[in-house]
C-alpha cells in the first residue's frame, strides 16, 4: 500500500469512525448514557471553535440555496413572533426563491434545511456514524439564524437531540414542563403547556455540544455578535413499547389465541385479566424476544441512508487482492443457524454457509487477502468479493 493510500484510509477513518465520538468528546459514551440520556440536558463546552467546522459552513448553505432547486417543507423560513407564509418565499409549485428567502433572513428569519444528511456528504457520514455507534436512527437538520434573532418559539421536541454549534453563539433557555419522554405524536401545544419562568440558560459557543432530552421545553436565540449556524441531530431509539409491541406481534403470528376477538358482550373483566396475564407470560419467551429484537434491528438498518460511491468501477480482483471492511457501513451481524444476517446502513444482506462463514471471518478480521477466504472456491471468493464491493461493504487496498 502506498503512502497516498495510507493517507486516504486515515482520512476515511476520521470521516467515519471518529465522527460520533466528536459529539461527546471528552465525555465517554457509557457516562453519557448512564448520567444524561433521557434525564438531563448536557452541555459540553470545549473552547475549540473549529471542532465542527469541517461539517458545514454558512457558505455551504448559501451555495446550496442558489445552485439547487429546494422545496418546502425541506427548506423553511421561520421567525419567532412573526408568521411567514410559505408563498412569501416559494413559487406556486413550492420551489424556494433564493432572493426572497435571503430577504427574510436579513429581516431576522432563521433558514432551516431538514434532512440535511441527504444533501451534505459530511452530515450523511455523521448520521451513519451515530447509527452505528448508538444503534438508533439519526437525522440532521441545519439552522442558520441572523445575529440576535430567534427562530422557533418555546417548544419541546418529541425526539432526543444533539445541538452541534458550528459557528457563532446561541443561548438556549429552558422552562418547566410536566411532560416526560413524550411519544412522537405528542407534539407541543402551547395552550396545554404554557411557558413559565426560565429554569436555566446555556450559552453555546462554536464547537460546543448540547444534548436535550425529548419533552424538555426550550427556545434559543442567536447572540448579537454574529450569525449562528448549528446542526441538530434527531435521535430515534426503539423504546420499551416498541419492543413489547414487536414481541406481541411475533407471538400473534404463531399463536391463534392472540388473534381472537375480545371484549364481547359477556366479557368478564376478571377472567379477561387472568387470560391476558397468562398469554403475556407465554409470549415473553426467549424465542419471541430474540425475533422481536432482530426485527427492530432490521428497521433501524433499513431506515438509515447508506453511502454509495465508486460503484461504476470494475476493478481487477484476484486472490492476491487485499480487501477491507467498511466498518462505517456495518451496523451488526447476526447468526441464525447456518445463515447470517449482515445489517448495513440502508440495507440488509443474507448469506448461507459457506458464504456466511467467509463473511463472518472478514468482518471479524477487518482486512485480509481474498485468498484467505479459505472456506470458498476461487470462483466463489471472487464472486463474493465483487458482491460485497458493489454493496459498499468493503473496499480494496
Amino acid at each position: 500500500m502506498t503512502d497516498k493510500e495510507d493517507t486516504s484510509h486515515s482520512q476515511e477513518f476520521l470521516r467515519h469512525e471518529f465522527l460520533s465520538h466528536k459529539i461527546l468528546q471528552p465525555i465517554q459514551q457509557t457516562e453519557f448514557f448512564s448520567t444524561y440520556w433521557e434525564k438531563l440536558p448536557c452541555h459540553i463546552s470545549r473552547s475549540q471553535e473549529t471542532h465542527f467546522s469541517e461539517l458545514l459552513s454558512p457558505t455551504d448553505i448559501e451555495e446550496l440555496l442558489v445552485t439547487q432547486d429546494l422545496f418546502f417543507p425541506a427548506f423553511q423560513v421561520i421567525e419567532s413572533g412573526r408568521t411567514i407564509a410559505v408563498g412569501d418565499f416559494t413559487s406556486d409549485d413550492g420551489r424556494v426563491l433564493p432572493h426572497r428567502a435571503m430577504q427574510h433572513y436579513h429581516d431576522g428569519a432563521t433558514l432551516i434545511l431538514s434532512e440535511a444528511h441527504k444533501t451534505f456528504a459530511t452530515l450523511g457520514n455523521l448520521c451513519r456514524s451515530v447509527n452505528k455507534d448508538f444503534q438508533m436512527g439519526c437525522q440532521a437538520n441545519v439552522y442558520l439564524s441572523p445575529a440576535g434573532c430567534q427562530g422557533f418559539d418555546s417548544h419541546y421536541d418529541t425526539h432526543d437531540v444533539f445541538i452541534l454549534q458550528v459557528s457563532g453563539n446561541k443561548t438556549f433557555r429552558f422552562y418547566p414542563s410536566d411532560i416526560e419522554l413524550p411519544f412522537t405524536n405528542d407534539t407541543y401545544n402551547p395552550e396545554l403547556n404554557p411557558k413559565g419562568m426560565v429554569d436555566e440558560q446555556i450559552k453555546l459557543e462554536a464547537g460546543d455540544t448540547l444534548y436535550i432530552p425529548r419533552g424538555v421545553v426550550h427556545d434559543a436565540i442567536a447572540e448579537n455578535e454574529q450569525a449562528s449556524l448549528h446542526i441538530t441531530l434527531g435521535l430515534y431509539p426503539h423504546i420499551v413499547k416498541d419492543v413489547l409491541q414487536e414481541i406481541l406481534q411475533t407471538a400473534a403470528e404463531s399463536d391463534v389465541d392472540f388473534r381472537r376477538s375480545t371484549l364481547l358482550p359477556d366479557t368478564d373483566t376478571t377472567s379477561l385479566l387472568q387470560q391476558a396475564q397468562q398469554m403475556l407470560e407465554n409470549a415473553l419467551n426467549e424465542e419471541n424476544v430474540t425475533t422481536a429484537i432482530s426485527r427492530l434491528h432490521d428497521k433501524t438498518a433499513l431506515a438509515g441512508v447508506g453511502a454509495y460511491n465508486k460503484l461504476l468501477m470494475q476493478p481487477d480482483i484476484t486472490d492476491t487482492s487485499y480487501i477491507r471492511i467498511k466498518s462505517s457501513s456495518v451496523l451488526n451481524i447476526e447468526r441464525i443457524e447456518n445463515q447470517i444476517k449482515l445489517r448495513l446502513i440502508g440495507q440488509i444482506m443474507h448469506f448461507t454457509d459457506p458464504l456466511a462463514k467467509a463473511v463472518e471471518t472478514l468482518v471479524e478480521r477487518g482486512n485480509m487477502q481474498v485468498a484467505q477466504l479459505s472456506e470458498l472456491t476461487p470462483d466463489q471468493r471472487i464472486a463474493l468479493t465483487k458482491h460485497l464491493l458493489y454493496a459498499n461493504v468493503i473496499e480494496l487496498g
